[in-house]
């Protein structure tokens, strides 16, 4: 199985998986190295295949102090806000709740080495991807996301980015 997970402009860096065999990779291609056509692609060559086999320590880490960064970036912002957003992390999940009730969850999924996140506007899955957790739907960086949700869910704003999320 094949997905975009980021573009930088001139090179696509595409997320191959096998399910069965339990092997991943990111395959990195130019625009002129392959044909699309409706629902599908076909790759002509790769500009390079690199190993996406984080091993557990290495994901769990990254996530770990993501979760730690959120954490203080929203301690920081309340300091100078008033309007309220309370977070607590319980089993390694991450629960901003909004002045209104509502909640913004993070959560490790292991399995496929990705962090979710789950707002009132949907469930977004991010990949680490050279550093910085990329939303596979639409390539937005965790940090900018969670920008954005924490603004419209919640009337707070946070820059995550600024403060080192990506």
């Amino acid at each position: 199985m094949h997905r975009l997970i980021n573009s930088n402009g001139s090179n696509f860096f595409i997320n191959r998986s096998d399910p069965g065999q339990n092997e991943a990779g990111i395959i990195l291609i130019s625009p002129y190295s392959c044909i699309v056509r409706r629902g599908s692609a076909y790759i002509l060559s790769t500009l390079g295949i690199m190993d996406n086999k984080m091993s557990s320590p290495d994901f769990s880490s990254s996530y770990d102090s993501t979760l730690l960064a959120i954490e203080e970036v929203v301690e920081a912002a309340m300091e100078d806000s008033d309007t309220e957003m309370d977070y607590e992390t319980i089993n390694d999940i991450l629960t901003l709740t909004c002045e209104d009730g509502t909640s913004i969850i993070i959560t490790r999924q292991s399995a496929t080495n990705q962090l979710w996140l789950a707002a009132r506007s949907g469930g977004f899955h991010f990949d680490l991807v050279e550093g910085q957790w990329i939303c596979d739907a639409d390539q937005e960086t965790l940090g900018s996301k969670l920008s954005s949700i924490c603004h419209s869910q919640g009337g707070v704003t946070i820059d995550f980015p600024g403060a080192g999320i990506a």
